[in-house]
């Protein structure tokens, strides 16, 4: 049985090739021997979101937090897989849950600010936006959508 980190690092090797069926195959197989390894399922999530199958993603990513519920990343993204899913309340529950450990919770307050702006609701995005720019000046997607917001904020004043 090959070393669970080698297997970690040609996995993820994969994926920052794009070769993602690869990598799906390698976590796969993984699985088999690890099942409850919540790095792999995380690594063979995230292929999922490359590859866009969100549903998927999601599923894996719950199964991964049956394993390690702590982990502001997963949490993260499976909040994005549901976003994509339009699956709007169930991505807030998992951004929220994201924020109570997360060290840096810039990105996950910027893609609070994203559900808030695709359901139009850009006083609220804005906060978010303002808060991501807070816990990170030079987060510069938070800018732009910051700006975006006060752009459609001006408009319908």
């Amino acid at each position: 049985m090959e070393n669970l980190n080698q297997i970690l690092i040609d996995g993820v090797e994969a994926t920052n090739n794009n070769d993602f069926d690869r990598a799906e195959e390698i976590f796969r197989e993984a699985l088999k021997n690890y099942p409850d390894n919540h790095i792999v399922l995380y690594n063979l999530g995230i292929v999922m979101l490359k590859t866009e199958k969100f549903s998927d993603a999601a599923e894996i990513f719950e199964e991964a937090l049956k394993f390690k519920n702590t982990d502001p990343d997963i949490w993260t993204d499976a909040g994005f897989a549901y976003q994509e899913m339009g699956n709007t309340e169930k991505a807030l529950s998992c951004y929220e849950k994201a924020l109570e450990t997360a060290e840096d919770k810039s990105v996950i307050l910027n893609n609070i600010g994203t559900v808030y702006f695709s359901q139009e609701n850009y006083k609220e995005a804005k906060k978010y936006f303002s808060q991501a720019l807070r816990e990170n000046r030079e987060y510069t997607q938070a800018r732009q959508n910051l700006a975006l917001t006060n752009t459609f904020l001006d408009v319908i004043s």
